[in-house]
């Protein structure tokens, strides 16, 4: 695990692999209350992993299920693109955790101070509260506070 800049660099011709920003920078640029120095292209956590289901199965070892098409997929299925701004700090940390668990992550990461920290400068930006904790099913639901959102099934 490291920054962005830093992987991209080492991976640069790998077209299978791919350099994934754990917490997606959609949650830094599409939300106008966040306005802050921290650079998370290059600055944020990242790992390379395989671009597809596709590729993680030709390579050896241990099955690989976080793959970049899918945690984007129940990242959006979870927060829809261009409607970070409608959820919390909270609802967006819960839904990365949920994701990255559900996907096999190793609690290193999840729970890790680079991490945590990343959420960390969001809330601080955000002005929000931040309560580190790994998420229920039940999270995910209106009873659970979830909101229930117009237009998405």
């Amino acid at each position: 695990m490291e920054d962005f800049r830093t992987l991209s660099k080492l991976n640069r011709g790998r077209g299978d692999l791919y350099v994934d920003h754990i917490l997606e920078q959609r949650f830094w640029r599409n939300d106008p209350r966040v306005s802050t120095a921290f650079d998370e292209k290059g600055e944020g956590m990242a790992m390379v992993i395989p671009k597809n289901p596709a590729v993680a199965a030709k390579m050896p070892g241990k099955a690989i299920a976080y793959v970049h098409t899918l945690k984007t997929r129940l990242l959006t299925e979870l927060i829809p693109n261009g409607r970070e701004a409608e959820f919390t700090v909270q609802q967006i940390f819960d839904a990365h955790m949920w994701v990255l668990e559900s996907l096999r992550v190793d609690r290193s990461v999840t729970v890790g101070d680079r991490l945590l920290g990343d959420f960390r400068l969001l809330a601080r930006a955000r002005r929000e509260r931040l309560e580190l904790r790994m998420p229920a099913a039940a999270t995910f639901t209106p009873q659970g506070g979830w909101p229930v959102l117009v237009g998405v099934q």
